[in-house]
């Protein structure tokens, strides 16, 4: 029985954010057409091959083409186990949050801050900076420190909310678990829902537009393949 309600906890949690991911991946302006439309009398069927000058989405003016996206995916690709898939639609998700972030850290003067320094030395160090460019990884740490920095220190996350999620979750926890057990998982949780609420700000006030061709063949593909995210650093993994 112990087993089975540990099991279910965590189910609990992951189902939250998994919440999340279809929250972005089918909200209007961002999901591509239903199922079986078509844009100027053309459909890209699974497997098509896109030209590397294809612009697959725009945000705020700056153009993600397919060869952009193919050196994030090689990168993907390379940083998982052999014969692991990478959902490309959500990786696309991915780019598109990740530069949004970059944005918002070059306005707030980040990469000029300890915050900074020290998460390019931590990400300079892991395994996943094998496989980035140096671009992409300042560009990456500058996100991360912008989410430390401005959005997570911004968050005043009284006791009281934190016992009262406890209580919400404690039917399904182990049974013996003590608040003090899991404060740090649940303290986690509600920074990544902060976060995520702020990215979704970020999204409804960006220009945004997606190659709707690309999104259906991508969503069919992933739809055949019964994919599972597993982008690297995606926050709702």
């Amino acid at each position: 029985m112990c087993c089975g309600k540990k099991i279910s906890f965590w189910k609990i949690l992951a189902g939250a954010a998994a919440l999340l991911l279809v929250a972005y991946l089918f909200t209007p302006g961002f999901g591509g057409p239903e199922e079986g439309e078509s844009y100027d009398g053309f459909t890209a069927e699974p497997g098509y091959e896109w030209p590397p000058d294809t612009v697959v989405a725009q945000v705020n003016g700056y153009q993600i083409t397919q060869a952009d996206f193919n050196r994030r995916l090689d990168a993907e690709i390379e940083g998982h186990a052999e014969g692991q898939t990478v959902n490309e639609y959500v990786l696309l998700k991915m780019m598109l949050r990740s530069r949004l972030l970059y944005e918002k850290a070059k306005k707030h003067g980040i990469q000029d801050t300890m915050t900074f320094a020290e998460t390019y030395e931590w990400i300079k160090g892991s395994e996943r900076a094998e496989w980035m460019a140096e671009d992409d990884l300042r560009r990456n740490a500058m996100s991360k420190a912008y989410l430390m920095e401005v959005v997570i220190s911004s968050l005043d996350i009284e006791e009281e909310d934190l016992e009262q999620m406890y209580m919400q979750y404690k039917p399904s926890m182990p049974e013996g678990t003590e608040f003090q057990d899991v404060r740090e998982i649940l303290l986690n949780k509600l920074r990544g829902q902060h976060v995520e609420r702020h990215v979704d700000h970020l999204f409804e006030d960006a220009q945004l537009s997606i190659n709707e061709n690309w999104a259906q063949q991508k969503q069919r593909e992933a739809q055949e393949t019964q994919s599972q995210c597993s982008v690297s650093g995606c926050p709702n993994c």
